[in-house]
C-alpha cells in the first residue's frame, strides 16, 4: 500500500496559516521550504527557515513547523519508508549509501539559496507526488497492471534521483562538527543506528547499554529526552515496519515473520500488532491485494 511506504508526497503546498502539534514517525523525510515566515523545532533546535532550505531527518526526533498567521506558508514534502526504498538501493543500483543522510545523523538543515540543485530538486518533488496522485487513482487493487507498473517505477527512479542529489550535498555535513547537531543528538542518533541493525535480535535495556558501552539508565533518559520515546519502543517501532513490510510484500507465513523482524513469539506479534493497527497480522494480510511475483514487478 503505498500510502504505507510514502506517507506525504506534495509540492508547494500553500497554507495561510497551519498549526502542527510536535510529531515523530518512522518515515525518512524531505522538507523543502518556499516562502514565508517559519521557525522550525527539531528536538531542542530551531532554525528560522529561509526560502530554499531543505530539511533532512529521520522523522524520529519530535518535531514540528510554526509558521507565522501573517504570511503564506509555502512547502513541500517527500516522506518515504526505508523498508519500502531499501531493496531498489541495496539490489538494483547497489547504492544503500544514498539512505546515509537520514541514518548517520539526526536531520540536517541544507541552506540552498540559490544553489543550481535547487531547480532540479524541485521538478523532481513535483513529478513524485504527481506520479504518487496517479498511483493512489488507479488503486493498489490494481498494482498488478502495467500502467500501475509503469507509475510506480516512475516514483521509485525520481526519488532515488532525488536522493542522489540530497546525497551529495549534505557529504560536507558528514565530514564535519556539524554545529547545528548537539552532543546529545549525536549520541542518541549512535543508540538509534545501533538498533537499526539489531533489532530482530533478543533485545533489553542491559544488553543495548553494555554493547553500546553506556550506563542503561542514562541511556534510556537520554533517548526518552531527545525523541520523546523509550529505548524499547523504538526497538518494536522497528520490528513492527519490519513486519508491515513482509506482510504487503512477501510471501512468509505469520511464524515467519514474526521470528525476522524479532518478536519473541508469533502471539506476541499478534498481541501488539493488533494493539498497534487494530487489526491482527492476518486481517492485515487478508485487506492487501494479492501480491506481484517478482517476475511481474517493474
Amino acid at each position: 500500500m503505498m500510502d504505507n511506504w510514502i506517507p506525504s508526497a506534495f509540492y508547494k503546498k500553500r497554507n495561510e496559516y497551519t498549526q502542527t502539534d510536535f510529531h515523530s514517525h518512522t518515515a525518512f523525510e524531505i522538507y523543502r521550504f518556499h516562502e514565508g515566515d517559519c521557525r522550525y523545532l527539531i528536538g531542542n533546535n530551531i532554525y528560522y527557515l529561509q526560502p530554499g532550505d531543505i530539511v533532512v531527518m529521520n522523522g524520529l526526533t519530535l518535531h514540528r513547523a510554526f509558521p507565522s498567521p501573517d504570511v503564506a506558508y509555502v512547502r513541500s514534502v517527500v516522506s518515504f519508508s526505508s523498508e519500502w526504498i531499501k531493496p531498489s538501493l541495496c539490489n538494483d543500483i547497489n547504492l544503500p549509501e544514498l539512505l546515509e543522510p537520514f541514518t548517520k545523523m539526526d536531520h540536517v538543515l541544507l541552506r540552498m539559496g540559490d544553489h543550481e540543485f535547487l531547480k532540479t530538486i524541485d521538478l523532481l518533488m513535483e513529478d513524485i507526488e504527481k506520479t504518487k496522485q496517479n498511483c493512489d487513482r488507479i488503486g493498489h487493487a490494481n498494482r498488478a497492471s502495467l500502467t500501475y507498473r509503469m507509475h510506480e517505477g516512475k516514483f521509485k527512479t525520481s526519488l532515488i534521483q532525488l536522493l542522489m542529489m540530497i546525497y551529495e550535498l549534505s557529504q560536507s555535513y558528514f565530514h564535519s562538527d556539524c554545529d547545528d547537531c548537539s552532543e546529545k543528538e549525536h549520541r542518541v542518533f549512535q543508540i538509534k543506528k545501533w538498533i537499526d541493525k539489531n533489532y530482530t535480535k533478543s533485545l533489553s535495556l542491559e544488553s543495548i547499554a553494555g554493547s553500546l558501552a553506556i550506563s542503561r539508565s542514562y541511556m534510556a533518559a537520554l533517548f526518552k529526552e531527545v525523541t520523546g520515546l523509550s529505548v524499547m519502543e523504538y526497538v518494536m517501532l522497528c520490528r513492527l515496519n519490519s513486519a508491515r513490510y513482509m506482510l504487503e510484500m512477501e510471501n512468509k507465513t505469520i511464524l515467519a515473520i514474526s521470528m525476522d523482524a524479532g518478536f519473541e513469539s508469533v502471539s506476541h506479534f499478534s498481541r501488539y500488532f493488533k494493539q498497534k493497527l487494530g487489526k491482527t497480522p492476518s486481517e492485515y494480510r487478508k485487506l492487501i491485494p494479492k501480491k506481484i511475483s517478482k517476475t511481474e514487478r517493474f
